[in-house]
């Protein structure tokens, strides 16, 4: 029997055992890639639970537990961000439902009054009339700014692209911005060495621009000049606004950027902190950024635009 059966499939039987070895050694490595396996499932499923705990994973997989640990801290890290600006969004938005009640209430009660008494004095009509016009118009920019809230969540900014030049609309809007001006008492003087060309969406780069000059204005201190200023190199172009005021510290100015966050020396809240949100939106999308500087009493903020069209950008 042994030489018929054993002896003579000797090969065979030798075979058969190292199969069988192989086998078993694939068994307990398939085994043991399952454990890792389920280990990281296990983490995977931690990390999606958001349960702040801190991952551990077999030594053989600490390169994977030190990226899983990392992704976990960088998630949270976002998830407090956003809920920042969810809260800080909330925060304006009660307090733009509550002051609309005031400018709403003050115009109904003297448009009431003018209905009421037809026998007023004309100059107590037109006071009346001021005060209820000017009430009407901050309920307009308080609904405005209800409307550049839903604006910023919903869309996303598109550009539609032609060839302007950048001396006419900057000198168009400080142009435009003469009333303004003259009641702060203040000046905008517009530095350039030649007429600059760029391919851009004009409407959203105005805005860009308008939000700046205007933030200018807010800041300024009286009796002073707003300077704008536009220099090309490297086939960019730098336009900086420069105002004098109160100048920003810099845990201020580093969160200009910012949504819904609003420098408010003056102590009172004003505007939605979102234009500089989106202003430094709309430059990014034109390839280009916006950078801010506080020193000495004046504060700059610098416009840079690639001067050819970056399609990849837009």
């Amino acid at each position: 029997l042994y030489e018929r059966v054993f002896r003579s499939h000797r090969d065979l039987f030798l075979w058969l055992l190292i199969l069988g070895v192989v086998l078993c050694l694939i068994h307990l490595h398939l085994r043991r890639v399952e454990g890792y396996l389920r280990e990281v499932n296990q983490a995977l499923g931690q990390l999606t639970e958001n349960t702040g705990h801190q991952i551990h994973l077999s030594s053989e997989l600490q390169p994977l537990e030190r990226r899983l640990n990392l992704l976990e801290r960088q998630m949270q890290t976002q998830q407090e961000g956003i809920r920042e600006q969810e809260q800080k969004k909330n925060d304006l938005v009660m307090y733009l439902a509550h002051d609309l009640k005031t400018p709403l209430a003050c115009s109904i009660g003297y448009l009431n009054l003018l209905l009421d008494e037809p026998d007023i004095p004309s100059g107590l009509r037109e006071k009346y009339l001021r005060i209820a016009l000017t009430k009407s118009l901050r309920l307009e920019e308080m609904v405005q700014e209800f409307l550049e809230i839903s604006r910023y969540s919903l869309t996303t900014v598109v550009l539609h692209r032609q060839t302007v030049c950048l001396n006419r609309m900057l000198a168009q809007l400080i142009h435009e911005l003469h009333p303004v001006l003259a009641n702060r008492n203040l000046d905008c003087s517009l530095e350039s060495a030649k007429d600059i060309r760029i391919c851009c969406d004009p409407d959203k780069l105005q805005r860009v621009f308008d939000n700046l000059l205007r933030n200018a204005v807010q800041y300024s201190r009286e009796g002073t000049c707003i300077q704008v200023q536009m220099k090309t190199a490297d086939g960019q172009v730098r336009i900086s606004v420069t105002s004098q005021g109160e100048p920003v510290d810099r845990d201020r100015l580093d969160h200009v950027f910012d949504p819904f966050y609003r420098v408010n020396p003056g102590g009172s809240p004003q505007g939605t902190g979102l234009g500089l949100a989106i202003a430094r939106q709309i430059a990014e999308k034109h390839g280009g950024r916006i950078d801010a500087d506080s020193t000495d009493g004046k504060t700059c903020f610098t416009v840079t635009l690639p001067l050819k069209e970056d399609r990849a950008a837009g």
